[in-house]
């Protein structure tokens, strides 16, 4: 979706890549233009880097969030297109973990900057061992690639997968983000291109929430014993019988990811019996993408569906780009 937030409405369509449904993210500081790509496709090469001159804009770095298996970077490629342009040279970014060839390579905890704004790096893996995704500085939106979708995730059965380890990353560092963050995930089968922290981590809210009300059942009947019968943890009585004040939020919730909300445990179970089929263009894309998809061909892409075209209304100027385009 080209959804470019500048200081005024920017027109937009949604195009979706039939062969793997990627999205691909631009980010531009208002103040200065300078701007990120998350995750292009070499096949939108040219089109994005067409997009990027018309809306004059400095394309500063191109970001991947992970290895992909199913598309070949459009890194190298837009490298190539912006400096033949006389834009300044593009810098391409992938973890370290993932021991692939980028031009920066980063971890969690670094910051990518454009501008006056940044994307905060956090590491996500467990779809890949080298899955990273970026938060924007004020906590307003997140690029989760394949470690997050809306009502899903990615598949862990490949490239040193974890489902627990997506599991935790997911539970521990995207869903305790603030809850109206909007989530941008690097697919969507379907036609979604967005959702936010609170409705994708409802569903584990509500499951520990059933967690408490065993504990303080537990918590209720330990009391009743004798006091010579207890364990020596006067503390661990007091949260069994009065769990934290934020715990009545949980009973509002709602289960929203069939894949999340059933606990770490049957999560690790699905996934183990998903029987996924491999990614078609797996042979070709993972070497390539290890090396930054130098010497990579584009190959020949069908007309991309047009899927809505709209006008992006700015509501926040100082909140800096928000951009979403299915590649």
């Amino acid at each position: 979706m080209h959804a470019v937030t500048l200081r005024a409405p920017i027109p937009h369509t949604t195009h979706v890549l039939q062969a793997s449904s990627t999205y691909t993210y631009i980010l531009a500081c208002p103040e200065t233009g300078d701007a990120v790509i998350v995750d292009p496709v070499l096949e939108h090469a040219k089109r994005d880097a067409t997009l990027i001159n018309e809306l004059g804009l400095h394309l500063r770095y191109a970001l991947n969030t992970h290895v992909h298996a199913d598309h070949i970077t459009g890194t190298t490629a837009l490298r190539k297109l912006l400096a033949s342009s006389g834009g300044a040279p593009v810098q391409s970014v992938l973890a370290a973990a993932s021991k692939g060839k980028a031009d920066v390579l980063v971890a969690e905890g670094d910051s990518i900057k454009f501008g006056t704004r940044s994307l905060r790096v956090i590491k996500t893996s467990g779809h890949t061992n080298g899955c990273i995704s970026f938060v924007l500085d004020d906590s307003s939106m997140a690029f989760t690639g394949d470690a997050l979708f809306v009502r899903g995730c990615g598949r862990t059965d490949f490239q040193e997968g974890s489902a627990a380890d997506l599991y935790d990353n997911i539970v521990s560092k995207v869903f305790t983000l603030p809850e109206e963050c909007l989530l941008y995930p690097g697919h969507d089968y379907t036609g979604r291109t967005v959702t936010t922290v609170a409705e994708e981590k409802r569903c584990v809210a509500a499951m520990l929430l059933r967690c408490w009300a065993i504990v303080r059942l537990l918590g209720r009947r330990l009391a009743q014993r004798p006091a010579a019968a207890r364990l020596p943890f006067p503390r661990l009585y007091h949260y069994m019988l009065h769990p934290p004040a934020l715990q009545p939020s949980l009973r509002h919730c709602c289960r929203f990811n069939p894949r999340l909300s059933k606990g770490r445990d049957a999560f690790i179970k699905i996934m183990a019996e998903l029987g996924l089929a491999p990614p078609k263009m797996l042979d070709i894309a993972l070497p390539a993408n290890l090396v930054d998809g130098e010497g990579a061909v584009p190959a020949a892409a069908a007309a991309p569906a047009v899927v809505a075209a709209a006008a992006c209304t700015v509501a926040a100027p100082a909140a800096g780009v928000g951009a979403a385009r299915a590649s």
